[in-house]
């Protein structure tokens, strides 16, 4: 407040001008009252002007050169009518007192001069960075650091991740200890404020670069203490494809660390105690492990192992899905090294038993082969082709009983049975001759033989003459011999050759000696043969043995069959695969072909525009060649990887042989 000596002498001099009628009576009246009422004027003798702050200039008996309140500007400069520009910016009332005394001096000679304080300034606090609300405070009386968080919403992360600082004029900024703040309100750590404080709250984090199978790949700061689960949220989590057991990490000094996140992230046992340093790089790579399921399934093809996870054999044929014709007892698992093992998959899908479940590796083969079925002809009265139910074990009489039995008496027919060898080599094939009086009749139990799948069973009159069809035809059996029958003729008749027939290496069995024959031309143009057929001849219809397979990214993997009167071509046996798949590499196709030294060469054939494409149809294929479409990014030295060791010859058991 003013001072009582200063008080009475400004009013002493006010009352000393004091004349009747005087009209500066009334004014210095007012300025009087208004200094002595005013709420600003009460202030410390040190409080230091700024901006914002009202003060008044009076210059007793001189009211040309006073002003009666002027707001100081943000230059800290005021302008006064006679003493001019004055700087009061950081001054005490009293210096700036002095300072406009000794400019009114030139002019006049005791000038007395009061400067007052009629309002002070706001009093603010300024809250920049990690906090919820930043802005500018109205600071209260007594505020500490904790009020003025509280006000601005509170910090935008745990205290541990956040440093702050306070900064008050042209002091060295302070370090806050915040977790001590936010602990106790009575630490000394809380500290009070004070206008024009500057508070700022940065959030300390390290950056690290997160790329691999994860949402969105890139660089991210990850804040102080967050786990390195926590930062493969940041990039949006794991793809499907993810292999979590494979993760690393890679240092800033080129140190590799490996780490498996599957337990932290999908078994959801809690954060690794794994530290992150700034300038990590966290690769998250694609999981690779794959089988193949080949054969009688409703989707062939590669089926992935799912990272962290193993994979059996029921699991995966189910996913594949079984056809009606698939022979589940004499399924195959074929390993990477190139052993096979033998699969009843009767007994693990259909009975529900584990002992031939077996645990599937990368790179291994499933192959389910198809029923052949069992072909009954001649004297029957539903003649035709029967699949045998797995899991049973039928004979003869069981699979009489499904053609309607036999139309002929028992002693006027002939029975018997052509069962392929045991290695299902075409042309291999065992006769089994059965007593039909013995049989149907119930003589001799020991002639209801089992059936097995392939088997060829006869019903033939005893008066006729008969020929037997074998091997590559839709319908095995025995037929009539006619008059003037042919080779050409008798495989018409028994359905006509399969899409596997071999027509130039048809043999002819007859009284021990066998006839080779070359029918191709006679079949697939209908010139004539001069071979002409006799009562027992077995006509056998090798199969064609020559082929490629066509692997990988294509709709159909396995083998195609080179045609015994054409070539094949690269992008023949590309389309004959069902083409290509949405993400093969067609421009990194490989045709392999293994040399009689063993040795596997390889040729890049681009086939991605209708120029290779092209290119591709003039390139013939030879017997043994793999074509290998790959699927994404293959690495350096892929291909030589491929087909060294237990590679892509070894894995398919090696046909070239």
């Amino acid at each position: 407040m003013l001072k009582q000596a200063n008080f009475d002498e400004l009013t002493r001099r006010v009352v000393g001008l004091m004349k009747p009628g005087s009209s500066k009576v009334v004014g210095w009246l007012l300025i009087l009252c208004a200094i002595v009422l005013a709420p600003g004027v009460v202030s410390a003798q040190d409080y230091k002007l700024g901006p914002d702050d009202v003060i008044a200039v009076t210059v007793l008996r001189h009211p040309e050169a006073s002003i009666p309140a002027t707001t100081i500007p943000s230059t800290g400069r005021i302008q006064l009518p006679i003493a001019g520009e004055i700087y009061v910016a950081g001054k005490t009332t009293s210096q700036v007192q002095s300072q406009v005394t000794k400019a009114l001096r030139v002019r006049y000679l005791r000038p007395n001069v009061t400067v007052s304080l009629l309002k002070q300034r706001e009093r603010r606090v300024f809250v920049s960075g990690a906090v919820n609300k930043p802005g500018v405070l109205e600071l209260k009386p007594g505020w500490r650091l904790s009020e003025a968080l509280a006000a601005v919403g509170g910090l935008t992360a745990r205290a541990d991740q956040i440093a702050g600082t306070l900064s008050r004029g042209q002091q060295k900024p302070l370090k806050l200890d915040l977790a001590r703040v936010l602990s106790s309100a009575e630490h000394p750590a809380n500290i009070i404020l004070r206008p024009g404080d500057v508070l700022r709250f940065t959030e300390r984090v390290i950056p690290v670069t997160i790329i691999g199978q994860v949402g969105r790949a890139g660089k991210y700061n990850i804040p102080i203490g967050d786990s390195i689960v926590e930062a493969i949220a940041f990039a949006g989590g794991h793809t499907p494809k993810a292999a979590l057991t494979k993760a690393s990490v890679r240092r800033a000094d080129g140190t590799e660390v490996p780490i498996d996140l599957y337990r932290a992230i999908v078994m959801g046992e809690g954060k690794t105690d794994f530290k992150l340093l700034a300038g990590d790089i966290i690769t998250i790579p694609e999981a690779t492990a794959r089988i193949s399921i080949g054969g009688a399934v409703a989707k062939p093809g590669p089926y992935d192992i799912e990272d962290g996870k193993v994979l059996r054999v029921r699991e995966a044929v189910t996913r594949a899905g079984t056809l009606p014709n698939a022979a589940l007892a004499r399924a195959k698992v074929q390993r990477a090294n190139g052993t096979e093992v033998n699969v009843d998959l009767y007994k693990v899908l259909v009975l529900g038993l584990d002992d031939d479940n077996l645990l599937l590796n990368t790179g291994d083969s499933i192959y389910i082969p198809e029923l052949r079925g069992v072909t009954v002809l001649g004297q029957v009265n539903a003649p035709g082709h029967y699949f045998l139910q797995e899991g049973q074990a039928p004979r003869i009489t069981d699979v009489l009983a499904r053609t309607g039995s036999v139309s002929a008496k028992p002693e006027m027919i002939r029975i018997r049975i052509a069962r392929p060898a045991a290695d299902g080599q075409s042309g291999g094939m065992k006769n089994i001759d059965i007593d039909p009086v013995a049989l149907l009749n119930s003589r001799d139990p020991k002639e209801n033989v089992p059936v097995q799948d392939g088997d060829l069973i006869t019903v033939s009159a005893i008066n006729l003459q008969m020929v037997y069809v074998t091997g590559e035809v839709r319908a095995q059996g025995a037929f009539e011999l006619k008059e003037n029958s042919t080779v050409p003729e008798l495989i018409a008749r028994a359905g006509g050759p399969t899409e596997e027939a071999a027509l130039k290496r048809v043999v002819v069995e007859r009284g021990g000696k066998n006839y080779p024959l070359d029918i191709l031309a006679a079949v697939n143009q209908g010139k004539p043969s001069d071979f002409k057929l006799q009562e027992g001849d077995r006509v056998v219809v090798q199969k064609n043995t020559s082929k490629v397979m066509v692997t990988a990214a294509v709709n159909r993997p396995g083998f195609v069959l080179i045609p015994e009167d054409k070539k094949l071509t690269v992008a023949e046996a590309l389309t004959a695969a069902g083409g290509p798949r949405e993400r093969a590499r067609l421009w990194q196709v490989a045709l392999m072909r293994q040399t009689a030294g063993g040795e596997v060469l390889t040729e890049i054939i681009p086939m991605n525009t209708p120029q290779s494409w092209q290119m591709a149809a003039n390139i013939p294929m030879r017997h043994g060649d793999v074509l290998y479409v790959p699927e994404g990014k293959q690495s350096a030295g892929f291909f030589q990887k491929l087909t060294q060791g237990a590679g892509l010859f070894s894995l398919f058991g090696g046909f070239l042989r």
